[in-house]
């Protein structure tokens, strides 16, 4: 709703003001009163769907990050579990090594061609060997175990507590 005054300063005078003002005095007030409605609320229905656009948008860069950053795990845990493979293929075979290594080096103790303290070190190179397997394997799974949960990051709880035979609680917290 609107109210309007107006006084309208025309006259017929251009060489006095006040001429003017006289000649045109009785006319020169204007009331007015305006009622206004929408028809269509295009407005209010321009801003909602702009805003739901806006949210659509905000959404769909929110995808796309999530997407990117399941993506780069995936790519890391990978990439983790290729070289923990290479280096534990390669621990396995100096195992393999240091074995023959320790074997021949007994031989040889017993046929009188080393002595003691080299049969000890190659003792211990195969025990070091052996250790050196044993620490990769366990990273060779806990990279298994990464690449699990890149790919199935809602099954992942499910499926360790699987391989650990432990059932989950079912009691609330």
């Amino acid at each position: 709703m609107t109210l309007s005054v107006r006084r309208d300063l025309l006259g017929q005078s251009v060489d006095s003001f006040a001429d003017a003002n006289n000649h045109i005095a009785p006319y020169d007030y204007q009331l007015g009163l305006t009622f206004q409605q929408e028809l269509f609320p295009f407005t209010d229905e321009r801003a909602k769907i702009g805003h739901a656009r806006a949210e659509v948008r905000r959404a769909q860069a929110e995808l796309q990050q999530s997407r990117l950053d399941t993506e780069k795990r995936l790519r890391e845990a990978l990439s983790i579990r290729e070289q923990v493979d290479a280096s534990y293929r390669a621990a396995r075979d100096s195992l393999v090594e240091a074995q023959r290594v320790a074997m021949l080096t007994q031989s040889l103790y017993r046929a009188g061609r080393t002595d003691l303290d080299s049969v000890d070190r190659a003792g211990i190179d195969r025990d070091k060997a052996a250790a050196d397997v044993a620490t990769l394997g366990s990273r060779r799974t806990y990279a298994a175990w990464a690449v699990v949960r890149a790919l199935e990051p809602e099954q992942f709880v499910e499926l360790l507590l699987q391989q650990l035979h432990v059932r989950p609680s079912t009691q609330p917290q």
